[in-house]
């Protein structure tokens, strides 16, 4: 039976997912913008040798502005898929939930453009995952998917706010996962393309997504409507859960290679006109979740760079220097898959 790593993360963090691979699709020709074959450059970043607890120098917000970044977080015996929603500025300040789970535990928080409704995904039980939007100036939270026997995960704005992307896995045994988007109150649902995990390009033209071909995860682009994919990496690792850099230029992604251990998860970026890849973490932990930050200068991410078996959050500068914890929780609990608000007053 072929083994192919799967959501490996998530069954880490939620121990829910199953071990089903996507189908594989179709292998396009990995070409440059150019359209001229375009081998990866491989180069690695030294990594940060020191951590500091906090940011050196904190983050100052005007007064009753959010703080910069949402994750989520699961307490201590609280079940792995109970996760609330927590957001934290960089130093350390205006720690403070932000909505707490019920029967419903909800995880990987992505933000409309103006900052005030928080897409998310909602576990139901073991069949069921439903993408959810949360209004935090009305406090409203809508159920956006309904579909049973589903996981509807991975949910992400683009920045007109006029449409959110999203990944469909369908139970184990079937071997699929789908891309889809929808507008942001449930409507037009529609199918793109066969791959999960995808994020809009800056300007709302393209997607970047993962897709297995040939037992491997690897990086694909596609125009919105699932036309035109171009593959972009052709590496043994495996590539996964890629981000747009706000700018255009680069495609952030996590790459791990199966051969090793889990902890052999890192961040990589891509340059999307040269085919230069740069790893940005090399260490012993596991490195995950990566987003950018609204200028494109910073990268949080989950790790377990301190050295224990829970997660927290850290951010990075875009070089991968200047690594900074963020979070401290308790033993035995962890957070995870954060992202950056855009500044709301009130």
């Amino acid at each position: 039976m072929k083994l192919i790593r799967q959501f490996a993360i998530f069954v880490i963090l939620l121990s829910l997912l199953t071990s089903c691979a996507p189908a594989s699709t179709s292998t396009p020709t990995v070409v440059s913008p150019t359209g001229t074959v375009v081998p990866p450059i491989l180069t690695a970043i030294p990594p940060t040798t020191t951590l500091e607890p906090t940011a050196s120098q904190p983050i100052v917000l005007e007064e009753g502005m959010n703080p910069d970044l949402t994750y989520s977080f699961v307490p201590n015996n609280s079940g792995a898929h109970m996760f609330d929603i927590y957001e934290v500025n960089q130093d350390g300040s205006k720690h403070q939930v932000l909505l707490k789970a019920t029967t419903v535990g909800f995880n990987q928080p992505d933000w409309s453009p103006d900052g005030k409704v928080m897409a998310i995904w909602g576990w139901h039980n073991p069949r069921t995952i439903s993408i959810y939007t949360y209004d935090t100036t009305t406090e409203e939270l809508t159920r956006l998917t309904d579909q049973k026997n589903v996981y509807d995960m991975f949910p992400h704005w683009n920045r007109t706010g006029e449409r959110i992307v999203f990944t469909r896995q369908y139970l184990p045994g079937t071997d699929r996962n789908e891309i889809w988007s929808m507008n942001p109150d449930g409507s037009d649902q529609k199918k793109i393309i066969d791959g999960y995990a995808a994020s809009w390009s800056p300007d709302g033209e393209k997607l970047v997504y993962s897709a297995v071909t040939d037992d491997n995860e690897d990086l694909y682009t596609c125009n919105s409507d699932g036309t035109n994919s171009v593959k972009l990496l052709d590496t043994e690792d495996n590539e996964s859960f890629p981000q747009w850099s706000p700018n255009g230029e680069l495609i952030m992604f996590e790459q791990f290679n199966r051969e090793k251990e889990i902890n052999s998860y890192e961040i990589g970026v891509l340059n999307i006109s040269t085919g230069e890849v740069k790893v940005l973490t090399q260490n012993n932990y596991l490195d995950s979740g990566a987003r950018w930050s609204l200028d494109g200068s910073q990268i949080a991410f989950l790790s377990r760079y301190h050295g224990n078996d829970d997660f927290e959050i850290y951010v990075m500068n875009a070089d991968g220097t200047g690594v900074k914890q963020v979070t401290h929780t308790a033993e035995g609990s962890y957070a995870t898959f954060p992202s950056w608000r855009p500044p709301v007053k009130p």
